[in-house]
C-alpha cells in the first residue's frame, strides 16, 4: 500500500488533472493555469502561496475523515502524524482539537508501547548476548525513526506542486500566464530548482528562466540600492520599493514565511 492510497479520494480530482494536463488545452489545464494567474498577483513566490492554500485544504479534509477511517488511521501511525509546519497548521484549523487528539493519542500509544517492550526490566545479570540483543532492537527502533512514511499532506502536495510546474512550463505562450508571471514576484529558489528539475529539456523552460532572471536582477538592484541608502549621509533619502529588498531576498533563499521546506518537511 502507497502512501498515498488511503487519501486518494480527498485527492481524486487532483489525479484526474495530472491524467488530463498531458492533453493540449484541457478544461483541467484552464484551471490550474487560473489558479497560477490569481497565485502570482500575491506577493513572493507564488508556488509557496498556492503551497500553504492547498495544504491548509488537505490538512482540513483529512482531520475529519481520518479519525473514523481504519486505513487512514493505519498510514497517520506510520508516518507519526504530519511534519512539523503541517502539525502546527493543523493546530490552527477550526474545530482540530479533537481529531488531533485521538489521532495522535492513537500514535503517542503505539510509540509508547513499543519504547517500553525494549526497555523493559530485564536480570541484572544479562549476558553479553542479551546486551548485544538489546542494542540492534534499539538501532532498529531509531531507525524506524528515521525512515517513516512521508507526512501525508506534504505528499500530497509534492504530486500537485509537479503538476503545476507541467502547467507553468506547458502554457508558458498563454499570454495571460507569461505576462502575469512578468508582474509577479517570481519563484524563490527551491521551486525555480524543482521547474529546472522537471523541466530541463522543455521547450519553454529557456524562456521562464529569462523571465526568473529578470526578477532576480530587479531584486540585486533594488538590494543594492537599500545598501546604499544604509549611508549615514543618505539618511534623508526616502526608500522606495527598495525598502522590503533585504526581506524579500531572504524569503528567496527560504520561501515565503510560514511556507513549507525544500524537503517536503518543516519550512525550510
Amino acid at each position: 500500500m502507497t502512501a498515498a492510497r488511503p487519501f486518494v479520494y480527498l485527492v481524486e480530482t487532483m489525479w484526474q488533472r495530472i491524467l488530463s494536463a498531458f492533453s493540449p488545452d484541457t478544461t483541467a489545464n484552464k484551471l490550474l493555469r487560473l489558479d497560477w494567474i490569481e497565485a502570482l498577483q500575491t506577493p513572493g513566490c507564488a508556488l509557496c502561496h498556492m503551497g500553504q492554500r492547498k495544504s491548509q485544504r488537505y490538512i482540513e479534509t483529512l482531520l475529519n475523515e481520518a479519525v473514523t477511517d481504519v486505513e487512514q488511521r493505519d498510514t497517520w501511525r506510520e508516518a507519526r502524524g504530519l511534519c512539523h509546519w503541517h502539525a502546527w497548521m493543523a493546530t490552527e484549523a477550526p474545530h482540530s482539537a479533537g481529531s488531533l487528539a485521538i489521532l495522535y493519542a492513537d500514535v503517542l500509544s503505539h510509540d509508547s508501547e513499543h519504547l517500553a517492550t525494549l526497555t523493559a526490566a530485564t536480570p541484572a545479570t544479562r549476558s553479553w548476548r542479551s546486551h548485544r540483543s538489546l542494542a540492534q532492537r534499539l538501532q532498529s527502533w531509531l531507525r524506524s525513526w528515521r525512515q517513516q512514511r512521508p507526512c501525508p499532506v506534504c505528499y500530497l502536495w509534492c504530486e500537485q506542486e509537479r503538476l503545476y510546474l507541467h502547467v507553468l512550463l506547458d502554457d508558458w505562450q498563454e499570454p495571460e500566464l507569461a505576462q502575469a508571471f512578468a508582474t509577479s514576484s517570481g519563484l524563490c529558489w527551491q521551486h525555480t530548482l524543482r521547474l529546472v528539475e522537471q523541466g530541463k529539456q522543455h521547450t519553454h523552460l529557456p524562456a521562464v528562466l529569462a523571465a526568473q532572471q529578470v526578477h532576480l536582477q530587479r531584486l540585486q538592484d533594488e538590494l543594492h540600492e537599500f545598501i546604499r541608502k544604509l549611508d549615514y549621509r543618505l539618511a534623508r533619502q526616502p526608500y522606495g520599493r527598495e525598502a522590503d529588498a533585504w526581506r524579500r531576498v531572504v524569503a528567496l533563499y527560504v520561501g515565503v514565511r510560514g511556507g513549507q521546506g525544500s524537503e517536503g518537511q518543516d519550512g525550510p
